[in-house]
């Protein structure tokens, strides 16, 4: 464990020498950091409802400034001075947005053959943007570039194992992917004529097309690991826009070590994820549970090679709710600040 942190240290250093920011690769990175904790505690589409809000600190005052700034009922010039001294104030940084709720309706479950097959139904919807403002491109001109995603996704949820193995379990994610998005660099008369950052309501043009997750788990009462492609594209459907999204799956391996439960006692794990836009090294973490016996609450610390997070969870029969703090221990990444990122989460279990 102390090698693999002191990996992860050693790479966290050469976080700088990345060059100039690339909007789209940055939050590609960030959205599968969101998804990667989310499945540290929460199992994929086993929840009647489940919502998940991620948020930089500061993204409010930016959009609602920005929004009231290109609304007022100044001149052209006044507006554009003063979205100037917005972008100035927050100069070098980022902000960034991440919205997914989902909901999900268990079937009966029945066998075929030595097979037991357990499937659900469901529906998510998520929205995502990532604002960087930087003087990269003009010292004297600062921009706002904007990703901005929304995804939804309908289909069924499958969970497999075989008798008599209870230790062993598939699951098969099945759904229809509709995915839109933009990528822009907006400067300063850009955003008082479109009044605002962005608008995930004009996202409606984009891919359709089948895509599968596919999670193999294996638990027992001394470990747990687990290998996972997620939003892999299997078949296209339709065209209206390009997408510039990667298709390319998240790839995610995790292991967690498990002990007898005491008091309170520590689960450490280790995992790494991977997709096309950043390296293998880039998605390595390790972490741990902090576990208490009498108490429905539970917490882990995980750190990666840009983010320490900690995660503090109330866990109930059917119940769950957590918040979690994402703090970059190396500020600033590629010449941009990066904020803390919080996000609250609740969720209603089968």
């Amino acid at each position: 464990m102390k090698k693999i942190i002191i990996v992860l240290l050693i790479l966290a250093n050469n976080v700088h020498a990345a060059g100039v920011r690339n909007n789209l690769k940055r939050y590609t990175y960030l959205r599968d950091k969101t998804i990667v904790n989310k499945r540290l505690h929460s199992k994929l589409y086993e929840n009647y409802f489940d919502i998940d809000l991620n948020l930089s600190s500061g993204t409010k005052s930016i959009v609602g400034d920005i929004k009231n700034s290109s609304n007022s009922s100044s001149s052209t010039a006044d507006k554009e001075a003063a979205i100037l001294s917005i972008l100035n104030k927050n100069m070098n940084s980022e902000r960034y947005i991440d919205l997914e709720i989902s909901t999900a309706v268990p079937l009966p479950t029945f066998s075929l053959f030595k097979y037991r097959l357990t499937p659900s139904l469901f529906y998510s919807i998520n929205m995502g943007a990532l604002v960087t403002i930087s003087n990269q491109a003009s010292v004297i001109d600062p921009s706002a570039g904007v990703y901005v995603k929304k995804d939804t996704k309908m289909g069924v949820s499958t969970i497999i194992t075989k008798h008599p193995d209870k230790e062993t379990q598939v699951k098969v994610n099945l759904y229809q992917l509709k995915r839109a998005d933009v990528d822009n660099t907006l400067n300063k008369t850009q955003i008082v004529t479109d009044t605002k950052l962005f608008d995930f309501g004009a996202l409606d043009k984009g891919e359709t097309s089948i895509a599968l997750d596919f999670i193999w788990k294996r638990s027992n009462s001394k470990r747990s690991w687990s290998l996972e492609m997620l939003e892999a594209k299997i078949i296209p459907m339709s065209t209206i826009t390009d997408v510039k999204y990667d298709h390319f799956p998240l790839f995610h391996a995790y292991h967690q070590w498990h002990k007898k439960p005491e008091t309170f006692w520590l689960e450490p794990f280790v995992g790494v994820h991977m997709r096309k836009r950043y390296s293998l090294f880039d998605g390595l973490y390790v972490g741990t549970w902090l576990q208490l016996k009498e108490l429905p609450f539970r917490s882990s610390l995980n750190i990666s090679t840009q983010f320490i997070t900690f995660i503090p969870e109330f866990k109930g029969e059917s119940f769950y709710f957590n918040y979690k703090l994402r703090l970059a221990y190396i500020n600033p990444q590629e010449d941009i600040w990066v904020p803390a990122i919080h996000s609250f989460n609740l969720g209603f279990t089968f």
